[in-house]
Order: C-alpha cells, then sequence, then structure tokens
C-alpha cells in the first residue's frame, strides 16, 4: 500500500512539474509576443508609452500686422491674459515659498474690487473640492496686461495667468470693411481666424505656422529635470502694407458721416484710386462697424 502512494506522490509531482513548464513557456511566449509586437489586441504599445510619458505644447505663431501706406497700425495681435489659482496644497513644497492659495479669504477680498467679481463669488471658486486648479468664469478672462501687473502686485500666492492673443483694431471703424476681422477661435490653443475682408482673404500669409515643444512628464505633468526637450521653433505670420492713404481714408470717411446726416439712403460706398497706378487710396461704406 506504501509502495502505491508513493507512486502517486510521485505522478502528482510530475504533473505539478509539467503544467509549470507549461505556464512558464506561455509566460515566455506572451512576454515576448508583447516585447516584439507593435500592437496586442489592437493597442499600439509604443503609441501609448510614448503618450503616457511625453507631452506636446503649442508654441503659437504671431499673427502678422495689418499696415497702412504710411506705417500705421491697422490691425494687430494684443495680449490677453486669464487668471487661474491654483488649489491643491500639494503643489508647495516649502512652507516659506507657498505655491497654492492659502488665505482664500483675503485671496478674495483683494481680488474682488479688480475683477468686478463680488467676494462670496470668488469664495465659491476658490473653495471647489479634490480639484488641482480653478478659474473664475467670464470676468477671469480676456484680462489686460494693466490688470494682470494689478493682481501681480498684490502678491497673492497661488494665482498665475494663462497668456493668449486677440485681434485688436486700434482705429476702431476705420477701413473696417476692408480690414474685415478675425476672431478667436481656441484660446487654448491662441487661434486666431480671419472671417472677412483682407484678415480672410491673406488669412495663410498671416496667420503662420505654429511650433511646439514636446518633453518628457511626471505624472503631475511637469517636465523631468535634466531631459532634453524636441522644440520647433513658431514661423511667425507676414505683416501686410496696404495702399491706403490714413489721411485720404480720414477724409473719405468724414465724407460719408456728413452724407449720412445729410441725405437718407441705406448703403453708401466710396473708393478712390490713384489714376496712374490704379493702387486704392481710400475705400468707405457706410453703415460702417467696429471689428473689435
Amino acid at each position: 500500500m506504501k509502495k502505491k502512494k508513493k507512486r502517486n506522490n510521485i505522478k502528482y509531482s510530475k504533473g505539478i512539474i509539467i503544467i509549470s513548464l507549461l505556464l512558464f513557456v506561455v509566460l515566455i511566449f506572451r512576454v515576448a509576443q508583447i516585447a516584439l509586437s507593435e500592437e496586442i489586441d489592437g493597442t499600439n504599445l509604443q503609441a501609448l508609452a510614448s503618450k503616457r510619458t511625453t507631452k506636446t505644447d503649442v508654441i503659437p505663431a504671431k499673427r502678422g500686422t495689418i499696415y497702412s501706406l504710411g506705417g500705421e497700425v491697422l490691425a494687430q495681435n494684443v495680449s490677453s491674459y486669464k487668471l487661474i489659482a491654483y488649489l491643491d496644497p500639494k503643489r508647495t513644497t516649502k512652507e516659506s515659498n507657498p505655491q497654492h492659495v492659502v488665505d482664500k479669504e483675503k485671496t478674495a477680498k483683494e481680488l474682488s474690487p479688480i475683477l468686478g467679481i463680488e467676494e462670496e463669488k470668488l469664495l465659491q471658486y476658490l473653495s471647489k473640492e479634490n480639484v488641482y486648479q480653478t478659474e473664475f468664469g467670464s470676468k477671469g478672462k480676456g484680462l489686460t496686461e494693466l490688470t494682470k501687473q494689478k493682481i501681480e502686485q498684490l502678491n497673492l500666492p497661488g494665482l498665475d495667468f494663462i497668456e493668449s492673443y486677440k485681434r485688436y483694431y486700434p482705429k476702431g471703424q476705420f477701413a473696417s470693411y476692408t480690414l474685415g476681422y478675425a476672431k478667436t477661435e481656441s484660446e487654448e490653443e491662441n487661434l486666431i481666424v480671419g472671417e472677412m475682408g483682407i484678415e480672410k482673404y491673406y488669412d495663410n500669409i498671416l496667420k503662420g505656422e505654429d511650433g511646439y515643444i514636446t518633453y518628457q512628464k511626471d505624472l503631475r505633468g511637469y517636465q523631468i529635470a535634466d531631459t532634453e526637450p524636441i522644440i520647433k521653433d513658431a514661423t511667425q505670420g507676414k505683416d501686410i502694407y496696404l495702399t491706403i492713404d490714413e489721411n485720404i481714408q480720414f477724409f473719405v470717411e468724414q465724407a460719408l458721416n456728413k452724407a449720412d446726416k445729410d441725405y437718407d439712403y441705406d448703403w453708401f460706398h466710396i473708393t478712390i484710386a490713384d489714376a496712374k497706378n490704379g493702387s486704392i487710396l481710400a475705400t468707405a461704406t457706410s453703415p460702417s462697424f467696429d471689428p473689435n
């Protein structure tokens, strides 16, 4: 009886060894398959790993400026800013140099008169739970350089700005139908697209080409120290010089304004060209509009 039991144990042990060897072979095969294959179960492993460990930020190209014949700026990019506040205490590594909002009541009180938002509303933004950062609604966007400086002078920890660009027409209605307008399609990407007039017709020339910076990131999305980023510089948009003479354009628009008072009409248009070479010196339409 003992001899038979011993034989059964030997067979049982051999079975375990054989099963273990088979599992080991399957494991080795699976590891080799993963190591050598580009895709596993429909997933590109290299692309997935790269997406998880690298980050690409767009370097926006600056849109070109439009000038008059005499060099007056008729359309240009200006910086605007969006205010954000970091709420996560983990962002601060040294208590002497806080990198998140420490005193929410004080921050709300001092920001209120600058942003034109009530303290209670600001406290709601600053009291959000389980968020890394917060924004301040429509009044916290499109801030001017002057407003940004006022906030920076408060020296409140945890506040930061995201810069974006918008199109600005310093002379308002001046040659508005000729210039047209461009609007911001995406603040995150600083994407400005021409919608009318010169801005639309020469959009490809004015907009340039965005660049990018790709770098290795940590779990929080920050660049890992001592790693070399891949950078492609942006190609800035080209400037455009019109044949519009600002002095003649001014007188033409003044004439249209006078005609608007003296005559009853729905639409009025005047264009003045140089008889020698056909260049347009002034062109205006009434009623007009402010492209801003």
